[in-house]
């Protein structure tokens, strides 16, 4: 099963995995294209459709990748400007 919460839960061992938020569709768009791949009879504009929604959520979950912290750099140049 996909479990999905705020944290982890550590030492339940309940055969699920954590999956934030941002990667739920990605993962269900990759599953239905290799699904749809798989089953005889499908048709090839679905398939292709199903490939690039895959795409398409995979790119923006890659994208929310990133620390969201505001970054604040004071380069202390002293030492040189003695």
């Amino acid at each position: 099963g996909v479990q999905t919460c705020a944290l982890p839960i550590v030492g339940t061992l309940t055969n699920e995995i954590y999956v934030p938020d941002r990667w739920i569709n990605s993962v269900q768009a990759t599953l239905s294209h290799r699904l749809a791949m798989q089953i005889p009879g499908v048709d090839q504009g679905r398939i292709q459709y199903l490939e690039n929604l895959s795409e398409k959520y995979f790119m923006q979950a890659n994208n929310e990748e990133r620390d969201k912290s505001p970054i604040y750099f004071q380069p202390n140049i002293s030492y040189y400007t003695r």
